[in-house]
């Protein structure tokens, strides 16, 4: 079912910086954000509550409290959701297979 206008609250934007994370997050969960969600998300990482795995890599928790994604992000947006069973190289980093494979990071 398409979106109508009156589905948006007023003043809410989604701006071309966070396309790719939409995105990556409505083909991991098969549904679009709700209101709010990417803001919960980005405050785990302001606020250090998301579980902190390396440079600019964190487990997030949605709502639900019961779903967590494994991102990239800094600490003013969210860049995309991580593939199942990512894990840092002893670096902090980007495994190679991670950046190959498109399996998401849900639990």
């Amino acid at each position: 079912m398409p979106a109508e206008p009156d589905d948006f609250p007023t003043g809410w934007e989604l701006k071309k910086e966070s396309w790719h994370f939409h995105r990556r997050f409505y083909r991991v969960l098969r549904r679009p954000m709700r209101q709010g969600e990417y803001s919960y998300l980005l405050r785990q990482i302001w606020q250090r509550r998301g579980e902190h795995l390396g440079e600019h890599y964190w487990r997030v928790t949605l709502p639900d409290d019961r779903t967590t994604l494994v991102v990239t992000a800094t600490r003013w947006r969210l860049i995309t959701i991580l593939p199942k069973n990512w894990q840092p190289t002893p670096a902090g980093g980007l495994p190679l297979f991670a950046a190959t494979t498109n399996k998401p990071v849900c639990g």
